[in-house]
């Protein structure tokens, strides 16, 4: 980034709310379809909100809760999921699986002495 003396004009027509349609909550990236699977003390918190537009929830007979959601790819949303420990599996799709798990455990290995 560069200061300049121009200045910037949001171009006109543009949509904030359409740009971002996909974000988790700001981070764009290409649109994934994910499914998460809660166990049953985390399903108990994330049942009471509205993660995006495009979830969808399902109470699993044992307790669980099974959320579906069509998200923008990339560390925000990795960041999402490990931020409910091992209260959340990530079922689909297995990249963003291999991505949350390798990101734990470069943060176990920075945390051992």
């Amino acid at each position: 980034m560069t200061i300049t003396d121009h200045s910037y004009q949001i171009p006109l027509g543009f949509d904030m709310a359409h740009y971002v349609q996909d974000a988790l909550t700001v981070m764009r990236g290409p649109r994934t379809d994910v499914l998460l699977v809660f166990d049953k003390p985390t399903a108990a918190w994330v049942q009471d909100r509205i993660w995006h537009p495009s979830q969808e929830l399902t109470r699993l007979k044992d307790g669980r809760l099974q959320l579906r959601l069509q998200v923008a790819y990339g560390r925000e949303l990795i960041g999402w999921i490990l931020s409910f420990g091992s209260g959340v599996e990530v079922v689909t799709p297995n990249r963003l699986r291999k991505a949350v798990q390798a990101e734990a455990e470069i943060i176990f290995m920075a945390t051992r002495p």
